[in-house]
């Protein structure tokens, strides 16, 4: 499962009343909800970030000036834990 946030060249993550976004107090039911998703994806999603089992990736995807895009794996706090990882060979399960 993926969460992710696009931000513009050096936008940060918003704080917000649940906290920083992509935090996982932020991925609220009702957070999960606005986005569309019904409710066994909700608690399948809930369930996951509770468990921490490698489940649930939260990435910042960040398009730079020249266009192009910085992606980075963030763990719950959110802080980045892989700098532009390569997807052909990444497992989520390494950064549990």
């Amino acid at each position: 499962m993926l969460s992710l946030e696009a931000k513009y060249n050096k936008s940060k993550l918003g704080k917000t009343k649940t906290g920083k976004q992509l935090s996982d107090r932020w991925l609220t039911e009702k957070q999960l909800r606005k986005a569309g998703l019904n409710e066994e994806q909700i608690a399948d999603i809930l369930e996951a970030i509770e468990d921490n089992d490698g489940r649930v990736i939260k990435l910042l995807i960040r398009n730079k000036l020249d266009g192009n895009l910085i992606v980075n794996i963030l763990d719950k706090t959110p802080t980045i834990l892989v700098k532009q990882p390569d997807f052909r060979t990444y497992k989520c399960k390494e950064i549990i």
